[in-house]
């Protein structure tokens, strides 16, 4: 066990780090579906980030779920959705 943390310690420490420069931008979308109670929709939204200096970084998102709101009755419970 002692081996394995070794050698897991020492991998981990060679990774090299982010290149991270003060006032960059990055801009970013994404799309996907989502499976809901009656069926399935396609889903995206998109990101913004911004490096105010190299150890601060903004970050905006915004994503559209279509349908996240429906309601589905509940069978055996009158009245229930």
């Amino acid at each position: 066990m002692a081996a394995m943390a070794i050698v897991m310690g020492s991998a981990l420490h060679a990774q090299p780090a982010p290149i991270l420069r003060a006032h960059t931008t990055e801009i970013g979308g994404f799309i996907g579906a989502s499976y809901g109670i009656d069926q399935a929709r396609v889903m995206g939204g998109g990101n913004i980030c911004y490096a105010v200096i190299k150890e601060v970084m903004l970050l905006g998102e915004v994503s559209y779920f279509p349908g996240i709101g429906r309601t589905a009755p509940v069978s055996g419970i009158a009245g229930a959705t």
